[in-house]
């Protein structure tokens, strides 16, 4: 069984291939491998991590929860002021404007009444 020159070239360039085939085979295992190792190494450092973060978000919502808790008892607080001021002027500032009204009208008319007698 003799092989023609177009057979053994053939041959050689298949052998070729598959020594190419198998050393990128061989390439992409060590590759997939350094990969995997590192993706395993990122899971180690950013598990704790995640974990520090979830535990400061949940810390940050308690605050914040204790922060919205004092801003409403401030509005509350904002709102008795309001209240009472307002009761204040009704109660106190309103009487006292009108006795001043009704004290500057007694005031004139005391005064009329001196220029009056005054005339005589």
């Amino acid at each position: 069984m003799a092989f023609s020159n177009f057979e053994i070239a053939v041959l050689i360039a298949f052998a070729i291939f598959i020594i190419i085939s198998i050393i990128l085979t061989i390439r992409i295992v060590i590759t997939l491998k350094l990969l995997s190792r590192m993706l395993a190494e990122l899971r180690k450092e950013i598990t704790p991590n995640l974990r520090k973060l979830s535990t400061t978000l949940d810390n940050v919502n308690t605050e914040l929860d204790g922060v919205d808790k004092i801003i409403n008892t401030i509005s509350n607080l904002v709102n008795r002021v309001d209240s009472t001021t307002k009761f204040g002027q009704e109660m106190i500032i309103s009487p006292i404007s009108k006795a001043a009204g009704i004290l500057a009208g007694l005031q004139k008319a005391v005064s009329k009444m001196k220029s009056g007698k005054n005339k005589e």
